[in-house]
């Protein structure tokens, strides 16, 4: 099990650093390396009947593979690929080393009930 973490935290940080190499360069667009714009696209096509112009096409291409790897294996892009969900997990991590015994008890239980609708 240990083995699977340090594998998964070494293609986080590869990903996280791609994505911030190819950002800071201008090698390509941002919006072109993220899924978020395929939805967009997708959502004013159900809606409207017209496709964004301004969302690159590899954002499309990127949300219809994401959608097949969750699919097929659960949340692999949040966990693994995606430099947001690795700062979200690297940030619960220190979390939980500065807050021991306090981790996720911030909250009351009845409002956070409340507010993970």
């Amino acid at each position: 099990m240990k083995r699977k973490n340090n594998i998964r935290k070494i293609i986080q940080i590869i990903f996280f650093l791609l994505i911030g190499i190819v950002a800071a360069a201008e090698l390509m667009p941002l919006h072109a390396l993220c899924p978020f714009g395929g939805v967009v696209t997708l959502y004013s096509l159900i809606t409207q009947g017209t496709l964004i112009q301004k969302i690159h096409m590899s954002s499309i291409v990127l949300m219809s593979l994401i959608f097949l790897l969750s699919i097929l294996f659960g949340p692999v892009f949040c966990g693994w690929v995606c430099p947001l969900g690795s700062v979200q997990e690297w940030i619960g991590e220190l979390g939980k080393k500065i807050f021991p015994k306090r981790y996720n008890l911030f909250i009351p239980s009845k409002i956070d009930r409340g507010l993970s609708f």
